[in-house]
């Protein structure tokens, strides 16, 4: 099983340095899988 969250273009031209991004997740047990996440700069 798998599953994707897909969002929008975010443009941070004009961000600071210390941009972030933060989300929750539950995950519990040996199956549990992996998580990833990318970014372009």
């Amino acid at each position: 099983m798998s599953g994707a969250i897909v969002s929008p273009i975010i443009d941070l031209s004009n961000a600071n340095d210390d941009a972030e991004l933060s989300f929750w997740i539950h995950a519990y047990g040996a199956t549990m899988g992996n998580l990833n996440s990318r970014y372009w700069k």
